[in-house]
């Protein structure tokens, strides 16, 4: 009937259970006056429901902080908390067939790449220059990324999405060391505030390619010989490879141009 719904989920949601429906309307009605103290909510129907989660209960009743898997028969459910990692666990478990403990440990991998990359950022700029490493994290990633597409092998799997979660974390810290050091102190914030715009516009036009590729292009897989399971994940991949080899033939040239190579930092 064309009418706008609005799902209050959050902490709300979490210990809604512990309410009764009028009360918990009207704790969200509350929050919403506090917040949007301009909203219009004389004309707002009210309703609440309750739904089964599909993760694992808590000890507290609250949401899981990492992955839950279930598996019956030939049907896989998977709730990774957050849902960004969902991706991820289709990948570990249609493209390289880790059931729910391999998820687990293939999650758990990644996690402790981007624990070690930041971790070691600081050595390894004290040992190379900006320079060099805006040129060839993109190409390790690179190949990173095509070892994860192309394999269906746990081992080489969990080691490209390890090394490139490591890669990742060292040129984060490369970037903003030099927006630090390059960037008059009252322009830091915009910068990094239009960084993080083209970032996040990236990641969604990332999504969308690998949404296209999956969906128009599982012939390529058959046609290079690829593994076709998992084939939207794997192309997913694909696309990050291209864009940072892309990065490397782009901007290698003007990096070293404009760049210094090795320099000692105090």
């Amino acid at each position: 009937d064309r009418r706008t719904v609005w799902q209050i989920g959050g902490p709300f949601a979490e210990v809604g259970l512990k309410r009764e429906s009028r009360q918990q309307v009207e704790l969200v009605r509350e929050e919403l006056t506090r917040v949007l103290p301009g909203l219009d909510l004389s004309q707002v129907e009210w309703s609440t429901y309750e739904l089964d989660r599909t993760e694992c209960d808590a000890d507290a009743g609250s949401r899981r902080g990492a992955v839950s898997v279930f598996c019956a028969g030939n049907v896989t459910t998977a709730a990774p908390a957050p849902f960004v990692l969902a991706p991820l666990v289709s990948f570990a478990r249609r493209a390289v067939g880790l059931g729910p403990t391999g998820v687990g440990l293939f999650l758990g991998a990644v996690a402790v790449g981007n624990v070690i990359g930041a971790a070691e950022a600081d050595r390894v700029l004290a040992r190379f220059s900006y320079r060099d490493v805006l040129i060839f994290l993109p190409l390790l990633m690179t190949v990173a990324y095509v070892a994860a597409a192309t394999t269906t092998s746990p081992i080489v799997a969990v080691v490209g999405l390890f090394a490139e979660a490591v890669l990742i974390m060292v040129g984060n810290a490369a970037l903003a060391a030099m927006r630090q050091r390059d960037v008059p102190a009252q322009l830091i914030a915009r910068v990094a505030t239009l960084s993080r715009s083209l970032i996040y516009g990236a990641i969604s036009l990332g999504a969308l390619a690998a949404g296209l590729v999956s969906k128009y292009g599982g012939g390529w897989f058959e046609g290079l010989d690829l593994p076709t399971a998992g084939a939207g994940v794997r192309s997913s991949f694909l696309i990050g490879a291209a864009i940072s080899l892309l990065t490397v033939v782009v901007g290698a040239r003007p990096l070293r141009r404009a760049m210094p190579g090795r320099v000692r930092r105090s």
